[in-house]
């Protein structure tokens, strides 16, 4: 009865119902149709801008139970991020556009840092103080991995935060975390912000052949953030991550078509590691008419994954793969920052990126192991330039136009070994090297009849570069080519009845060219995965997100995605056509209908009761290029209660609580086919203190 009332009022609560630490006199408030875009690069506000863009607070985060990246997931139109059951594979779709096993297709931008490796992309969110995803191809601005979007993340200020914050939560399933933040300042000039967590879980899924949990998970990190503001026009801010994370076992089963709920029966013990480190430094100036900012950042990653590659009882394939990263960028930036017509922003950007990883194959039954060394070094410097002219002609239009030139070039050592009784044994080792120049153009027009309304139309390229394959056996399949695309985009955006209503609806077409898919290539024993590139793919589809505040207290809000996205032109080899084929991984529908409407309580004991409603819908999707197997849509529902004393709080959470069964993943090993379920029904609480 509780949840059918929660999703009969879906809404969000007053934006000043916030319960961070704050001091309410700084305490900021965010609007879709008064939210300035976070990053650096971009000069005009969402709700005028010609772009398909969401925005989340950390109220927004907290309302929706957005805890993770991959929640995002449906909340945002047409994103998806599947669970695949370890962090070392953590794609984001957007608008049918993704990577599952080579670099990313979206961006992710943590305070103006840039982040380059998928395994990094499943964040802990419980510090951000904002969240933007910008929908469709950023090329111009954020260059080679935004083929498909970015999404920012700005962390909290000691400047807008004070007091110290405590969360604990525990749930079924072993869910216990502890997180401790403090925000500080030691003038009126500058402050810190420091925070710790530790987080675990036993598992969601039962291996029955080692009789124990797949999918256990330690997670244990700290964040900080020392912000500087000596004068009005001058300010620094050096922040930075380190993240510990283990987690034991994959929870993939032999597919047996049983309503999905695959088996999990692997005999060798599997496990991920991952160490990361980020670090940057921020500063910004600003006059009356300029705004120049630089972002110096480093990135160190430390990963570890041993993984029973056959996923079934017999010893047949055990792989280990040992990987380090170091990243550093630098990127500058000079935009207009006077209320005028004319807006305009140029910029520079710069990174070296180094990989060094091993990777070794023990065929257990052949009794002999291939040992792998990779060095792959990718260094790049690019330049952009954007402009826009508004009221142009006449009032409310305007006329954007960018343009990037994007260089860069990329090595790779590779040394294999074949250890048996023998010995060691040298293999072919190769040494290769790409290079890749590319001019990424976008223009834009938009009209705004009323200070409410815009609509909007835009042209932009996408890009990403070609690489290097890791695994391979023929000289043709050893690098990959780039991939490209044109996307069109129309929209319209407004703001109803004193803001009670917002709609934002976009159309869009993208036309694909060399598309980076993944291949099993049976002439492999066992068939691995190897990037190789199609012919002419297509992705279109349409967004809509609709706000409503029909009575005081309660928002409805809406987000939906369809995306139809196919190879129009595919022939993999002489016989095997997958042309008119939906391309794999890509649900056609994201649906997320969120509701929470706040009672105000006088019985002392709270003062404010929240609900929270929510309603996620994903799919259908398949899952490889014949198209013969599939996920179809499936249904989540989640809901929350909230109880407010002051700044303390107490939330009774549940997750899928009606425990629907789906799988998030489709593959084929040894010959066999399998899955990963989805998660069932998981409940909780969480308890805030601040101090």
């Amino acid at each position: 009865m509780i949840i059918a009332v929660l999703i009969a009022f879906p809404g969000i609560a007053s934006e000043r119902d916030d319960d961070a630490v704050v001091d309410t006199s700084k305490q900021k408030e965010y609007y879709l149709n008064e939210v300035v875009i976070v990053s650096s690069k971009e000069t005009h506000r969402h709700s005028a801008a010609p772009i398909a863009a969401s925005d989340f607070s950390s109220l927004k985060l907290r309302n929706k139970d957005i805890r993770s990246t991959k929640d995002l997931t449906s909340k945002v139109p047409n994103l998806f991020m599947p669970d695949y059951g370890s962090k070392i594979n953590s794609p984001i779709y957007i608008r049918g556009i993704g990577s599952k096993v080579n670099a990313p297709s979206v961006g992710l931008y943590v305070d103006n840092m840039p982040y380059f490796e998928k395994c990094v992309y499943d964040i802990d969110l419980a510090d951000i103080e904002y969240l933007e995803v910008l929908r469709g191809p950023q090329g111009t601005l954020y260059g080679r991995n935004a083929m498909g979007g970015i999404i920012n993340l700005i962390t909290k200020s000691p400047f807008d935060y004070s007091g110290t914050r405590i969360r604990l939560s525990a749930g079924n399933y072993g869910i216990r975390s502890g997180e401790v933040t403090n925000y500080s300042l030691f003038s009126a000039k500058s402050g810190i912000m420091v925070s710790g967590k530790y987080a675990h879980s036993d598992g969601y899924f039962n291996n029955i052949f080692r009789n124990e949990k797949v999918g256990r998970m330690d997670d244990a990190g700290g964040r900080f953030k020392l912000s500087l503001r000596p004068s009005s026009a001058f300010s620094a801010e050096l922040s930075g991550n380190l993240t510990y994370s283990f987690q034991n076992g994959y929870p993939y089963g032999v597919d047996n078509d049983s309503e999905n709920r695959p088996v999990v029966e692997y005999n060798e013990k599997s496990r991920y590691k991952q160490l990361v480190g980020t670090t940057g430094l921020m500063l910004r100036y600003t006059t009356e008419s300029l705004l120049l900012t630089s972002t110096t950042s480093y990135q160190g990653l430390k990963d570890f994954q041993g993984i029973d590659q056959d996923f079934l009882s017999d010893s047949i394939y055990f792989v280990m793969q040992d990987m380090r990263q170091n990243l550093v960028s630098e990127e500058i930036t000079l935009r207009s920052n006077a209320a005028s017509n004319y807006q305009w922003v140029i910029g520079t950007f710069g990174f070296y990126q180094a990989i060094r990883k091993i990777v070794d194959m023990d065929y257990r039954r052949l009794n002999y192991t291939t040992d792998k060394h990779y060095s792959t070094n990718t260094r790049g410097i690019a330049v952009y330039h954007q402009s826009s002219y508004k009221n142009l002609l006449i009032d409310g239009l305007t006329v954007g136009v960018g343009i990037r030139l994007d260089l860069e070039s990329a090595s790779q050592q590779f040394v294999p070994y074949k250890i048996d009784a023998a010995g060691i044994t040298p293999q072919q080792p190769y040494d290769s090297e790409l290079n890749f120049t590319e001019w990424i153009p976008k223009c834009y027009i938009s009209y705004d009849p009323t200070p409410t309304q815009t609509f909007y139309g835009s042209v932009a390229k996408g890009y990403k570069t070609g690489g290097f394959n890791d695994s391979f056996q023929k000289e043709p399949d050893r690098i990959f080519d780039p991939e490209n695309s044109w996307n069109y985009e129309t929209g319209y955006k407004c703001a109803l009845w004193n803001q009670a209503i917002k709609i934002d609806f976009a159309l869009f077409y993208i036309h694909w060219k060399n598309q980076q898919v993944q291949y099993l290539d049976p002439e492999y024993n066992p068939p691995i995965p190897i990037i190789k590139n199609s012919g002419i793919s297509q992705s279109k589809g349409l967004e809509l997100s609709v706000s409503a505040n029909p009575i005081k207290r309660l928002e409805i809000d809406l987000q939906y995605g369809y995306t139809h996205a196919v190879f129009t032109r595919y022939k993999k080899d002489e016989n095997t056509d997958y042309s008119g084929h939906f391309i794999p991984y890509i649900p056609k529908n994201t649906c997320s209908l969120t509701g929470i409407y706040t009672l105000t309580s006088h019985a002392g004991l709270c003062d404010r009761i929240t609900l929270m409603g929510q309603y996620n819908g994903i799919g259908s999707m398949y899952w490889e290029e014949t198209n013969q197997y599939k996920q179809n849509y499936y249904s989540l529902i989640n809901a929350q209660i909230t109880f407010f004393k002051g700044s303390q709080s107490l939330s009774v959470w549940g997750r899928n609580v009606f425990n629907s069964h789906y799988n998030t993943y489709l593959f084929y090993s040894a010959g066999n086919r399998f899955c990963q379920q989805g998660k069932p029904a998981s409940f909780g609480i969480d308890l805030t203190i601040h101090l």
